[in-house]
């Protein structure tokens, strides 16, 4: 992960490296092309794209110390309820702590008000759900096509050797082996963590797992319902609790 600072956008998070700075305005339509064309193999649909993606990224720091101080006492039990929803923490990245505040707020009008726990978890859920729709934005894994440099990160990347692995314990956890469509990010995710730790057995589920689950499910409807299903569809962290309680 790495912030950099862009003269448009100011501090932007993003786990890509930044393509080299460059005065668009300045240097005119034709040099918006070259770059386009270098960094985008002339897809003027990608660059647009990918120029929403980097503002959607910014951190607005005032913004983050005042969610930061806004009922402190509930971060704990904001972060435990996301976990339950979600099954693991989404990134800090855009409307994270937002969303997170939305939260804390809830915990504390839940407090206040004393209205019921299911219409409590109801409002939580509800933002979950939002947090899970911007996690799957936020690093475009709902993108409806993969292209070839996403089959070259599959096939060639570093990582090859836990690519099986990385497989094998996503089809362990989702019960069958999803098609490259719907999981070809998700194996990368956990290519990367399989590297790191590769030691976790099968028996321990673990947050990673839950995201790479979650693309693979999210996507799932994405492709076969569209958007707006996908947006609508049960968050994977919970539906896991409810089927080992059952």
């Amino acid at each position: 992960m790495a912030i950099y600072e862009d003269s448009k956008f100011g501090l932007i998070e993003t786990d890509e490296p930044m393509p080299p700075k460059i005065d668009i305005k300045k240097e005119g339509d034709k040099n918006r092309q070259q770059f386009i064309e270098k960094y985008f193999n002339g897809d003027v649909v990608k660059y647009r794209a990918d120029t929403e993606q980097r503002s959607r990224n910014i951190i607005n720091w005032q913004e983050l110390v005042e969610y930061d101080s806004l009922y402190p006492e509930h971060k704990e039990r904001a972060e435990q309820l996301i976990r339950i929803c979600l099954g693991y923490m989404p990134p800090e990245a855009g409307t994270f702590f937002y969303n997170e505040a939305k939260i804390r707020k809830a915990i504390e009008r839940y407090n206040v008000e004393k209205y019921s726990e299911q219409k409590h978890f109801d409002e939580v859920y509800a933002i979950a759900t939002i947090m899970r729709n911007e996690d799957m934005k936020i690093d475009n894994f709902c993108r409806l096509e993969y292209d070839e440099r996403d089959m070259r990160a599959y096939t060639s990347t570093g990582l090859i050797p836990y690519s099986q692995i990385a497989r094998d314990r996503l089809a362990h956890y989702l019960g069958y082996y999803p098609e490259l469509k719907y999981s070809l990010e998700a194996e990368l995710f956990l290519r990367y963590y399989l590297a790191d730790d590769n030691l976790i057995s099968k028996e321990t589920i673990t947050a990673y797992d839950l995201r790479a689950m979650t693309i693979v499910k999210y996507r799932e409807v994405l492709l076969n319902e569209g958007q707006e299903a996908a947006d609508k569809s049960p968050l994977v962290g919970f539906q896991r609790i409810v089927e080992n309680t059952v």
